[in-house]
């Protein structure tokens, strides 16, 4: 019998998941891993977290050593407000894959917003070192810093971020917020410009350099920043 996730998915995702399910009745559990991925990158590309949550539960009965099953449920987890259970998703996932770094990551991510901080710091820091990934995991380390407020430490990690790879925006932005917060304005306001070149349709490199156009005195190129961040902020 189809379960509700499967009745109410559509097109792709659903199709996907019917095939996963027969595959995996037929025992041809290699397949069905296959199709249960498609499945939850449907889903997920739809926004159907709920629907990623019993996909991925079904494919983890299916195939429990697969850790991306895990991880993508606990996406789906956090999406939805359920960071404890998501952080539980996570840990299975570093569990069966140590060198995945999103994993990795995102339980740093969880613990923050579970108010565990520094642990959240260590799962950072472990993301950091799994090679593939550890740019985009010294930049999330970094906004975590800043929002600790240890602004120095959060510009080490942005640096080390750009070392890695220079063409992450996030990482310019939060260099940028950084320097800000530091007092080097000029440097922040160049971090920020090089953050916009980057990825120019991110609202809130736009309101940081407000801030700081503020700061420096001048008001009419602060508001015109004011109004960017707002018009992109209602498009998103």
């Amino acid at each position: 019998m189809l379960g509700l996730g499967r009745r109410r998915a559509q097109g792709e995702a659903g199709e996907a998941w019917r095939r996963a399910s027969r595959l995996g009745g037929d025992g041809r559990a290699e397949e069905a891993s296959r199709e249960y991925q498609a499945a939850l990158d449907a889903l997920i590309r739809e926004g159907d977290h709920k629907g990623v949550i019993e996909c991925g539960r079904e494919a983890m009965g299916a195939d429990p050593s697969n850790a991306n099953f895990h991880y993508n449920v606990g996406v789906a987890l956090g999406s939805l407000g359920r960071h404890d259970e998501a952080l539980e998703s996570f840990a299975r996932a570093v569990e069966l894959d140590p060198a995945m770094a999103m994993a990795h990551e995102a339980m740093g991510m969880a613990l923050e917003l579970l108010g565990r901080p520094e642990e959240g710091l260590a799962a950072m820091d472990r993301a950091s070192r799994c090679g593939p990934g550890a740019a985009r995991a010294h930049c999330a380390r970094a906004g975590m810093l800043g929002r600790m407020g240890r602004h120095d430490e959060a510009l080490e990690a942005a640096d080390a971020a750009i070392g890695i790879s220079a063409s992450i925006g996030e990482a310019h932005y939060t260099r940028g917020v950084a320097l800000g917060m530091l007092g080097r304005n000029a440097e922040s306001l160049a971090a920020l410009d090089r953050a916009i070149e980057l990825d120019p349709a991110e609202a809130g490199v736009y309101s940081a350099k407000g801030v700081v156009l503020t700061r420096l005195g001048r008001r009419e190129e602060a508001l015109e920043c004011a109004r960017m961040a707002r018009e992109m902020g209602a498009r998103a």
